[in-house]
């Protein structure tokens, strides 16, 4: 091979039907040195955090700041991770979504406008998905946990996902953990040509629709005619991705085998799969970006709190107090179980998942219905040149949440100059 593409390299392994590994010999000949795909988590939390417990010290800016009570079990991953504080969504937020803290939590569009559900910029995972996405068999993971819907999900409107797509159109998730199994390794009873010939009617439906929806184009207002090119990017968005699903239907997979889960998984253990899978899914290079809307009813009724989400969140008494606490140091739990197992799994350059990924944790609701100084803990080095360990304390009031947002988007694509409201970048972190 006198010259080496590393595109057509990949693509002549695709057309074999191959998922192979990152080989560091072939990655250098490409580059010149190891390059490792970076991948990104978006964890989007529901009602916010507790109000006394959570946050370090504004007064403790940088690196000697004491950790939270109720983030101990974070305390063997501090110097990995970082408290972003004071980042908001600096508009208003419609007021039936008064508890909605993943509205726009990855979109930031109430601080441009006032805008509806449907009129929403597009998400960052969503963003991130086009720069780094088109190689692997899903462009995105956009998940969401069971019992996230209605008034004790905490994250608004009867939202089913974080993510919006680039016509501002919302997206649906892959709800649980189950779920997510039949989608990475396939349903067992349903052969591949059977599989194959179910992808081929879909396509045949869908190419039926926007036949149908095209004809109406001339007989639509200019609105409805706005209304018309969404939905249909929308369809586009489902034929290329049933385009994808019917190229990889054949094709095997470096997935390591696990048990498949019981279809009534939820809770703790049904968070802690989700994190097991996407791990899982990183390692096989099935996708590089994931947000997960994660649930807060079932954990609840796991650790068999008697009050409801909602009235946790408004600190009613403390039997809500102490359930606000006991949830809060749950999730810390299983998010320093998901950095363990981002930090064991290796890539072929000597290092871990976790230092070729970034992920935010958090919410645009801080607590009961106040959105300035949203919970956020990033985490991670995508690749490198990140610096972790910090408790970040931005100007109050005035600094959006989208300035992490494009800190990470130019982490992959420096070329990126915006994203919706951003001002600046954190500096304090990335550079």
């Amino acid at each position: 091979m006198s010259r080496f593409s590393r595109r057509n390299f990949i693509q002549t392994c695709l057309a074999g039907g191959l998922i192979l590994p990152q080989f560091k010999s072939l990655c250098k000949a490409a580059s010149g040195s190891p390059k490792i795909p970076t991948r990104m988590v978006f964890l989007g939390m529901g009602f916010g955090v507790s109000t006394k417990g959570w946050y370090p010290s504004l007064r403790q800016a940088g690196a000697e700041y004491d950790l939270p009570k109720l983030l101990k079990p974070l305390a063997r991953h501090k110097n990995d991770f970082s408290f972003i504080q004071n980042l908001s969504l600096l508009g208003e937020a419609p007021r039936t979504a008064a508890h909605a803290g993943s509205l726009y939590f990855l979109s930031d569009a109430s601080a441009m406008q006032k805008v509806s559900i449907n009129t929403a910029l597009p998400s960052v995972d969503q963003v991130a998905a086009g720069i780094i996405g088109d190689e692997t068999r899903f462009s995105s993971f956009v998940l969401a946990g069971r019992g996230i819907v209605g008034r004790f999900g905490g994250h608004g409107g009867g939202l089913r996902s974080l993510s919006w797509n680039r016509e501002g159109g919302h997206m649906s998730a892959t709800i649980g953990a189950f779920e997510l199994y039949k989608k990475m390794y396939g349903d067992k009873k349903t052969g591949v040509k059977a599989l194959q010939a179910r992808l081929r009617q879909k396509k045949s439906v869908l190419d039926s629709l926007v036949r149908e929806l095209n004809s109406l184009n001339s007989k639509l207002s200019v609105s409805d005619r706005v209304v018309l090119d969404q939905y249909s990017t929308s369809l586009r968005e489902i034929e290329v991705q049933l385009q994808r699903s019917f190229e990889w239907a054949t094709r095997e997979t470096n997935l390591p085998h696990i048990e498949p889960p019981t279809e009534k998984i939820s809770g703790i253990d049904e968070v802690k799969l989700t994190y097991d899978l996407i791990t899982l899914a990183f390692q096989a290079d099935l996708t590089r970006v994931a947000s997960y809307m994660m649930p807060t009813e079932t954990i609840l009724q796991d650790l068999k709190v008697k009050t409801s989400p909602h009235g946790m969140s408004h600190y009613r008494g403390d039997i809500s107090v102490a359930a606000s606490h006991l949830r809060d140091e749950t999730n810390a739990e299983l998010l320093s179980y998901f950095f363990d197992k981002l930090k064991a799994t290796k890539q072929s350059d000597g290092q871990s998942l976790f230092d070729h990924s970034m992920i935010a944790y958090g919410s645009a609701l801080k607590s009961r219905h106040t959105r300035a100084n949203g919970p956020m803990i990033f985490a991670g080095y995508g690749g490198g040149g990140l610096k972790q360990g910090l408790n970040v304390v931005n100007p109050s009031g005035v600094t959006p949440i989208s300035n992490l947002w494009l800190s990470m988007l130019r982490q992959v694509d420096k070329n990126q100059s915006k994203f919706t409201s951003s001002k600046n970048t954190v500096s304090e972190i990335f550079g």
